[in-house]
């Protein structure tokens, strides 16, 4: 499967969630659910997106800080984790991802020496 059928096919699944969460919030489905609340789903969906598509290099895409950011603020709008109590996230996101770079660039690649 190429990219441009990746992309069709996130931007399906985009458009489905959304119309989903729309109709139950007309429909009152979950009376609880408060929509102004859930926009941090529009980032972690399209952080999913980038993060699952890979690049020509064959690594993820950066969708990682967008999934963390959309979390936190998800956590924030329903006041289960505060971003003044959450920003050591940060710290601990960069030092995955400083790992993560550091695993992939340390592969061997084909053809190369052993």
């Amino acid at each position: 499967m190429d990219r441009k059928q990746r992309s069709q096919i996130m931007t399906g699944v985009l458009m489905i969630a959304l119309g989903l969460i729309f109709l139950g919030d007309r429909l009152d489905v979950v009376p609880r659910l408060d929509f102004s609340r859930l926009w941090p789903l529009l980032l972690i969906i399209i952080g999913v997106g980038q993060y699952t598509m890979p690049r020509e290099d064959k690594r993820h895409g950066s969708g990682g800080w967008l999934i963390l950011v959309g979390a936190l603020f998800l956590l924030d709008g329903y006041r289960i984790l505060s971003f003044r109590q959450s920003w050591p996230l940060f710290i601990v996101a960069g030092g995955v991802s400083i790992l993560m770079g550091r695993h992939d660039r340390t592969e061997k690649k084909p053809g190369g020496p052993s």
